[in-house]
């Protein structure tokens, strides 16, 4: 039985070390370069452009992680 269901955002208006989408672009990109699915230039002009945009002024990321609380029914299945 599903009992509570709660919505933990992130928002975050500045792209550089510590932020979550940083850390998340250098997660993405090891993934990609790793698999030879982009070239390392390709990466590079990517994590630029993110750079653009923060020092700009237009950085946005915003994700949602959601948390579920459930129970098993007394005496169900």
């Amino acid at each position: 039985m599903l009992d509570e269901v709660s919505a933990l955002p992130i928002l975050n208006l500045e792209f550089h070390d510590g932020t979550y989408s940083h850390g998340l672009a250098e997660v993405i990109g090891e993934f990609v370069l790793s698999r030879g699915l982009i070239s390392v230039d390709e990466y590079e002009r990517w994590i630029h452009d993110l750079e653009s945009l923060y020092a700009d002024g237009r950085y946005f990321f915003y994700s949602s992680r959601f948390l579920f609380r459930v129970s098993k029914p007394q005496g169900g299945a």
